[in-house]
């Protein structure tokens, strides 16, 4: 699967598939304070890869073998305020990073081995 769900939120909702080529340049043209996600494999029983986009920061998370993890950044134990998916709510920093990496790792979509291989990914 190469296509990439692409999904906006708040005053103007758009919902579209995306072949995985494009994503750099839809990525790159979302407003600043945009809140996004990136979904590879949406719907997908296993191996699902969702990057959500907001204003500053992006987030990874992944479905695989049946387990859920976030990609950890940091090991700062704070939380911060964020808009994801259009709702406001605290997620722990360590799994926030920048908007240039949550690029990097969409773009890795469908290369399991190697996001396990480049990132650090912790099991809910």
């Amino acid at each position: 699967m190469t296509d990439i769900q692409f999904e906006t939120y708040g005053d103007n909702p758009e919902s579209r598939a995306i072949a995985l080529g494009e994503v750099e340049s839809v990525y790159c043209e979302l407003d600043q304070d945009a809140s996004a996600t990136f979904t590879w494999n949406d719907g997908g029983d296993d191996d699902v890869l969702i990057v959500a986009v907001g204003p500053g920061f992006a987030k990874a998370s992944l479905l695989h073998s049946g387990e859920f993890y976030d990609l950890q950044v940091s090991t700062d134990d704070g939380l911060r305020e964020v808009n994801i998916c259009g709702q406001l709510s605290e997620h722990p920093v360590r799994f926030l990073m920048s908007r240039d990496k949550g690029l990097e790792v969409i773009k890795k979509a469908g290369d399991i081995p190697e996001l396990f291989t480049s990132y650090t990914w912790v099991n809910h």
